[in-house]
């Protein structure tokens, strides 16, 4: 089974090569060698006994850096106007290669093998308190904007039209932390039998859609749910393989499909078609690609920022009325280059990890982000059966994988502090001070109990 899904990986390439004439030699080669590279580490995830990060971290190289550049080199333009240029889709397949054959050199080759799905330590306790704020929040939101919320025509922006887009961020972060956490928590309880009243554990589900729905979210952020649901809950049944082919075809059917409700509002005509799901690899939603080599471009005419972008997304949670000089995302730095010079109608865009690290320090910035990535992941890996805690943080990480590689870093950084503070660190701070004044309140009526027999033996002495 290994051998056959690595082996289809290689041949469906070897198809596409064909199919979009890929006739420069050197560019093949580079090609081929990166999906050999791909290939090894995608057989390799399949030998772990659950989802792990290495097998959706492969994934998405393969389709974002394999397959959409094999689909957009064929034509003119990339997605985000950048015209097509044979040399430099060499050199970013260059760097691509260096990245991806370090971080799978530098990666520990254990197995996996708690295949047990994961005990999120909760009590009924923080669930209810969980289910009392999302349900507060939920409604002061609905109060405000009804279900323009809900369709997409109100977002977290409009909360503070003239604050700074730090606190919109903030706003979006906890608001979505909380709610997700409110439904995962309610899910634990009824997994493990508890006796959740099904009215709550339905309000909490409405909350999450009514939050998170097709109309207002990206589809890579419904992605990371439905992931991370599947990592928690359901990881002892969905095996790799299975896993795998769910994914391959959530991108290239259900992602194509989710877009029609993005259109809801701005077209009047809005129909499937199957042919989606190749058209779209030559849309923004696969300019990862596109993105690193305007980043490419941008540093051959400005240099690199020395960390700047990277130090600007660590610190999002400043506001700019605060610091001042705070550095703009990558993603609006190389938005604002392609609308500038190549009549781009808008600079939200994405930029991928390796682009963030080569905008930061260059080619050498390739080499330490390769690096940092895969000691993250093994130390994260070597605590996995020893903490329920980071576990939980590699369950979040890995399934925000697809918005980490594909960018902008400042967007999954707010994003995974929020959920991994409302997820992980809240509810322990919770239960800990809860057990510090169940331990104090125990204290006192020990030695109460104390002072009572005390008195007893002198009144009896």
């Amino acid at each position: 089974m290994l051998y056959f899904y690595t082996f289809l990986m290689i041949v469906s390439s070897s198809f596409i090569y064909i199919a979009f004439n890929i006739t420069n030699i050197t560019l093949a080669t580079i090609l081929i060698l990166n999906t050999s590279v791909i290939s090894f580490g995608f057989y390799h995830s399949l030998k772990h006994k659950i989802i792990t990060f290495d097998l959706i971290y492969w994934i998405f190289n393969y389709l974002f850096f394999i397959i959409a550049v094999i689909i957009q080199s064929s034509e003119d333009f990339f997605p985000n106007n950048l015209p097509v240029n044979t040399d430099n889709i060499i050199f970013g397949q260059l760097l691509i290669l260096i990245w991806n054959t370090t971080y799978l050199l530098l990666r520990n080759k254990g197995i996996i093998s708690n295949k047990s799905n994961i005990n999120i330590a909760v009590s009924k306790a923080v669930a209810n308190f969980y289910f009392i704020l999302s349900t507060g929040i939920v409604l002061f939101i609905f109060a405000q904007y009804g279900f323009q919320f809900f369709l997409g025509y109100s977002s977290f922006f409009d909360f503070q039209q003239n604050e700074s887009k730090a606190s919109s961020v903030l706003i979006s972060a906890a608001v979505n932390g909380i709610v997700l956490a409110n439904f995962v928590f309610q899910f634990t309880l009824r997994k493990k039998g508890y006796s959740i009243n099904k009215i709550v554990f339905l309000i909490s589900l409405i909350e999450l859609v009514y939050i998170n729905s097709p109309f207002n979210t990206t589809r890579y952020y419904q992605g990371f749910i439905i992931i991370l649901i599947i990592w928690l809950f359901y990881r002892k049944v969905i095996s790799p393989y299975l896993f795998s082919i769910i994914l391959i075809l959530g991108v290239l059917v259900v992602f194509s499909f989710l877009d029609i409700f993005m259109k809801v509002g701005y077209s009047t005509e809005i129909q499937y078609d199957i042919r989606n799901s190749l058209d779209q690899f030559n849309q923004l939603h696969f300019d990862a690609f596109a993105s690193f080599l305007s980043t490419i471009e941008y540093t051959r005419i400005y240099g690199v920022v020395f960390g700047e972008n990277i130090l600007g997304s660590l610190l999002f949670f400043i506001p700019r009325n605060i610091w001042i000089d705070k550095p703009m995302g990558s993603g609006t730095r190389i938005g604002d280059y392609l609308m500038e010079n190549y009549n781009l109608h808008f600079n939200n865009i994405s930029n991928p990890l390796i682009s963030e690290f080569y905008l930061a320090f260059g080619t050498l910035g390739v080499i330490m982000g390769a690096i940092f990535l895969a000691k993250l992941v093994n130390y994260l890996e070597s605590k996995f059966n020893q903490s329920v805690k980071v576990e939980l943080v590699y369950g979040i990480l890995l399934s925000y994988l697809f918005i980490i590689l594909r960018g902008s870093l400042i967007v999954a950084v707010s994003s995974i502090v929020g959920t991994i503070f409302f997820m992980v660190i809240l509810p322990y701070l919770i239960n800990l001070v809860s057990k510090r004044k169940n331990e104090k309140s125990l204290y006192k009526y020990e030695n109460s109990q104390q002072r009572a027999r005390n008195i007893k033996l002198k009144e009896f002495g």
